[in-house]
């Protein structure tokens, strides 16, 4: 029994003894790392291969809701009436133009047969136009300004009296005329008798003035020497004719070379009594 118990223990230590030894040799070395012999002092981890990425999903197109297709606005007859008219206007240049660089029969007989179409549309619209002005006064030009001659000069004759009633009140007023002019103006001598005519018309006062100092006493009785009236007025060229107010001091020009006495009266009565666009 006791040798049993011997050999057991001797074997078991024998055995303990071989794994020892087997460990104390059986060991990795410095220099390699899983096998391979590597001439560093440590094992360099594999370089991990790039996992690649499952490319990301598209994004689905977004569906937008369709805009309804709205519906042309329909043209209002003013609007179709121009229409109409840039069209019979340009088929009109167009027709012209063929006919004018091809002059052929059948060109030239299409041009005219649409200027003649385009020639009674004319017609009828001054028929319409006048047919209209009868029956409304107020569209009716000629109430104001009458072209038939008993009622043009009834007209005249009534402007006449505003004309008279309007230089008398100007010459109440202290109104009076300057009349510039200069020696060897030919034109000045041919308003003496106008200016004579209005000054009897008018009973306003009429001062010549020479600007070279030459006084023409036999067709400008009365006349004076210019003492800066002139240059304070801008005179540079003659006959000039201002209508002046001494009280007030106020000036109007109302012309610069020769004009007829009815011009003369028709200035002076528009520019003092009436306002634009007023006689027309």
């Amino acid at each position: 029994m006791r040798l049993s118990g011997f050999f057991f223990f001797s074997m078991t230590m024998m055995l303990l003894a071989n794994k020892a030894l087997a460990n104390d040799f059986d060991y990795h070395s410095a220099f390699k790392c899983n096998g391979q012999e590597k001439f560093t002092w440590y094992c360099e981890e594999e370089k991990k291969k790039p996992v690649k990425k499952a490319p990301a999903p598209k994004p689905s197109p977004v569906k937008t809701a369709k805009k309804p297709v709205e519906e042309p606005t329909p043209l209002t007859e003013e609007q179709k009436d121009l229409a109409e008219f840039e069209r019979i206007k340009k088929t009109l240049k167009e027709k012209r133009k063929i006919a004018y660089v091809n002059p052929t029969n059948k060109n030239m007989k299409d041009y005219i047969s649409y200027q003649n179409f385009v020639t009674k549309k004319a017609a009828v619209f001054t028929d319409k136009w006048k047919r209209v002005i009868w029956q409304d006064p107020t569209l009716d030009y000629s109430q104001k300004f009458p072209v038939a001659k008993i009622a043009k000069t009834t007209n005249l004759e009534q402007r006449d009296k505003a004309k008279m009633a309007a230089f008398q009140k100007l010459k109440q007023e202290g109104y009076g005329i300057f009349f510039f002019y200069r020696s060897g103006c030919e034109y000045c001598k041919a308003m003496a008798s106008p200016m004579q005519y209005f000054q009897s018309f008018s009973k306003m006062d009429v001062l010549p003035i020479t600007i070279d100092g030459v006084k023409d006493e036999e067709l400008f009785p009365g006349s004076i020497v210019d003492h800066g009236q002139a240059h304070k007025l801008h005179v540079t060229q003659t006959p000039s004719i201002f209508l002046v107010n001494p009280k007030t001091r106020k000036i109007v020009p109302i012309a610069y070379g020769w004009v007829s006495v009815n011009d003369l009266e028709k200035r002076i009565f528009v520019l003092t009594n009436t306002k634009p666009g007023e006689n027309y």
